[in-house]
């Protein structure tokens, strides 16, 4: 199974409250459009995507013949305001959004509870099973739960400080259209 992330989009806003617009994008409650539409061609493989707009605009879908989108896959929302400051969101961006998906995580304080995280993971882990090449698009945090996930299992969820060695926040995570394969 392959997991690509989304292709790129306006990740900071183009308003003067940068810190606004992304606190809106991570707790689910704007969805931009992606800047390359169409630009994955899926081809043959059967592909599972995320529901948002930026997922599934991606999408080159008059070459793609099984295409599914899974809630499952969506962002993994949380309350930036939470965990980070403006201040420190306008000093240190990308770096500040890690350090405080990390701090949610461990607290268990998604918006949405470890519980039902850990059924989204396994739904979405269950498709290796299916014999077709299977193409899973979606977002940074979800890929990297996924991959963390299978490597250790429901040990991620019960010793959350685990994600700490999934996601270093002074390092970015992907690239826009990066792949990743789960075996």
């Amino acid at each position: 199974m392959q997991l690509k992330k989304i292709l790129s989009y306006d990740v900071y806003g183009t308003s003067a409250n940068s810190y606004e617009y992304v606190a809106d994008l991570l707790a689910g409650r704007s969805d931009p459009q992606t800047k390359e539409p169409g630009g994955i061609d899926c081809g043959h493989m059967t592909v599972y995507t995320s529901p948002l707009n930026r997922a599934t605009g991606c999408i080159n879908t008059t070459t793609t013949k099984n295409l599914e989108t899974l809630f499952a896959l969506r962002e993994i929302p949380f309350d930036i305001k939470k965990y980070c400051s403006e201040s420190a969101f306008s000093l240190f961006k990308g770096t500040a959004v890690r350090q405080a998906f990390i701090r949610a995580f461990m607290a268990n304080d998604l918006l949405i509870p470890h519980q039902v995280l850990q059924q989204e993971l396994e739904l979405v882990l269950a498709l290796k099973a299916r014999p077709e090449e299977i193409l899973v698009i979606s977002h940074t945090f979800r890929i990297r739960c996924l991959e963390a996930y299978e490597q250790i299992g429901v040990d991620l969820l019960k010793n959350p400080v685990r994600i700490g060695e999934f996601i270093q926040p002074e390092n970015k995570i992907m690239d826009f259209g990066e792949s990743v394969l789960l075996l």
